[in-house]
């Protein structure tokens, strides 16, 4: 098979249990389309990772082939990732596309970047998209973490060397854009990330942070009110609590007791258009109380095998539940459990 990909990883050391989980993970992968490569930097106080990309950027272009920079506390999971990252590719027509990111418990931890008016960023975690730029379950994003990325075309982009360590991958997202280009994510492919793995060992990591904010918002501020009027990105021009997925779910929760028509059409939405499981089991649940269909509690049990609720009420009407947790995860730290819950209302609140 020809191979059109670079996949290509960076660690300070290989040894590292994190940097083996991502390597082990990867190869278990289906890499026929792509040849991996590692790159271990010994732990070299003079390394410079924004270099060492803009130099897989310009092999790739020599060789005619495409490049993916994968971070090396990564976990991939699902065997054909690549594939799903290129079939997101041909239907948003993008050149830099990634996936959901999520802790090793399962929960979301980055959806997308959206850089600020005021200079700052803010990662996706619960966002609501509008279902109009939603095409086969991936969407445009304004800009993404490099944990994992796609870059397709890669003559079109280049790395500023003087970024030490953060903001490479936004700046090429921007990049993107600038050229008429396109970025995006697929929503239905999750890795795990364990962010922070390697930079907060970093005694300058905040530094290096703030003084690359920086060269980013000089580099690039003047441009968002371009950006946000494209007509694919406008939707994150209204960034807000108002704008998640856990919003809605909660309006429903409490118009359940004042207008069941109402909270019925929020939570149909949310089976619809959400990607969160968590929601989405909740709502089907709800959808039961408020229409009594019993698929209702079939389809939670699937999104959610952890649900008791719906599991105990599909055992009383005598329907056999198939489906059984195989997340092989701790439940005491399982997206799916009440601590999670706890976390995400704390997170909210």
């Amino acid at each position: 098979m020809h191979k059109d990909t670079i996949v290509f990883m960076c660690t300070p050391d290989m040894r590292r249990m994190n940097a083996r989980r991502a390597i082990g993970s990867l190869k278990a992968t289906d890499l026929g389309r792509a040849e991996f490569y590692v790159i271990d930097n010994g732990n070299d106080p003079q390394f410079n990772h924004s270099i060492v990309m803009n130099d897989m950027l310009r092999h790739a272009e020599r060789t005619g082939r495409n490049l993916v920079v994968l971070d090396d506390d990564v976990e991939i999971h699902e065997y054909d990732w690549l594939n799903r990252l290129y079939a997101a590719a041909d239907d948003l027509d993008a050149d830099i596309v990634g996936c959901v990111h999520t802790d090793d418990g399962g929960e979301v931890n980055h959806m997308g970047i959206v850089v600020g008016r005021d200079g700052l960023t803010e990662s996706l975690y619960d966002f609501r998209h509008d279902p109009q730029w939603l095409k086969n379950h991936a969407t445009y994003v304004p800009t993404l973490c490099s944990a994992i990325m796609l870059i397709r075309e890669p003559r079109r982009y280049a790395i500023d060397a003087a970024y030490q360590k953060y903001f490479q991958d936004l700046d090429v997202c921007m990049q993107a854009w600038s050229q008429d280009r396109r970025v995006g994510i697929a929503l239905d492919l999750r890795l795990i990330h364990i962010g922070g793995a390697t930079g907060n060992r970093n005694p300058q990591a905040a530094r290096f942070q703030s003084e690359d904010l920086h060269r980013f918002n000089t580099r690039w501020q003047a441009c968002l009110d371009r950006l946000y009027a494209r007509p694919e990105l406008r939707q994150y021009d209204r960034i807000g609590r108002s704008a998640g997925w856990m919003h809605e779910y909660m309006r429903a929760s409490r118009l359940r007791f004042v207008d069941a028509a109402a909270a019925r059409a929020v939570y149909e939405r949310i089976v619809a258009e959400s990607y969160a499981p968590e929601y989405v089991a909740g709502a089907h649940f709800h959808l039961h109380g408020l229409t009594g269909d019993i698929n209702h509690l079939v389809r939670c049990n699937e999104v959610n095998p952890c649900h008791q609720a719906a599991r105990t009420q599909l055992e009383a009407a005598g329907v056999a539940v198939s489906r059984r947790c195989m997340n092989g995860i701790d439940c005491r730290n399982c997206f799916f459990g009440p601590q999670a819950a706890a976390r995400s209302a704390s997170r909210t609140a």
